[in-house]
């Protein structure tokens, strides 16, 4: 099974906090709130999960990597520009 998780946005009603730290990693918890979705998804069985990032993109890609130490295969595709 398959999913998309769109974590693109800028977060521009965080600022100035999100002008570091992209929105899907605010930590709730001690853990990133994207985490928890990524989490749930495995346990529901999807395999194979697709960021959409923008944003300080590279520092969600840097957090899951492949996705291997969740269980999953993780890809990213990249939006540059905001599309809706």
């Amino acid at each position: 099974m398959k999913a998309l998780i769109l974590a693109a946005g800028k977060g521009d009603r965080f600022h100035p906090f999100s002008y570091y730290r992209p929105k899907p990693l605010f930590p709730i918890a001690n853990r990133p709130l994207i985490e928890y979705t990524v989490r749930t998804l495995v346990k529901l069985g999807v395999g194979e999960i697709g960021i959409v990032v923008g944003h300080r993109g590279g520092r969600i890609k840097a957090h899951f990597g492949d996705g291997g130490r969740f269980g999953c295969h993780i890809s990213y595709i990249d939006q540059p520009r905001p599309s809706g």
